[in-house]
């Protein structure tokens, strides 16, 4: 039998503070691991299309909350450039997640290894107006359903014609109740 290494892409924290479904997750799906500061403040970090690629693709994304019982927001942007027209995110998601005809969709797992105990919250945005659905909240303190355990983000074209793509963001309710 042969030494197996096992890895986690992209990480920017150590998995061995996690819990042991978050670490079970990184090992043998190459989770990708976020830790989020909640703490009465509202941060917001790009949102790569690798790392949407990669959650579409299976992987789940792992979320760590430093702090589960802040006040503060944690928002990912799917954001277009300065300058830059409205549709060039939406055209940038249908090329990239492979959008052929309306309806299309891609799955992105998200998985927190707490409970969110107060008025903290995770959610996905876009400034782009072909982007439709924003913001959607992954994980949100203040809804029962939306504490912790796995989020769902779904992308769907709701155009793809090329220079007048649009697409749908959607968010399902999570694991724990």
């Amino acid at each position: 039998m042969s030494n197996q290494t096992f890895g986690v892409n992209n990480t920017t924290n150590d998995i061995t503070n996690s819990g042991p479904v978050a670490q079970e997750l990184a090992l043998h799906k190459g989770a990708t691991l976020f830790a989020i500061i909640i703490g009465g403040f509202t941060t917001f970090t790009a949102l790569s299309m690798g790392m949407i690629k990669q959650a579409a693709l299976g992987t789940t994304v792992v979320i760590n909350f430093d702090d589960v019982a802040g006040t503060g927001e944690q928002g990912y942007r799917l954001n277009k450039e300065t300058g830059a027209a409205n549709g060039t995110v939406a055209a940038a998601l249908v090329k990239e997640l492979l959008f052929k005809r309306v309806g299309d969709c891609a799955l992105l797992h998200f998985y927190a290894c707490q409970r969110l105990t107060e008025g903290g919250k995770v959610f996905i945005f876009s400034n782009d107006t072909s982007v439709l659905g924003s913001p959607v909240d992954l994980f949100d303190g203040l809804v029962p359903a939306k504490v912790g355990g796995e989020a769902i983000l779904e992308i769907r074209a709701i155009s793809v014609t090329p220079g007048a793509e649009s697409v749908a963001l959607f968010g399902g309710d999570n694991a724990f109740v």
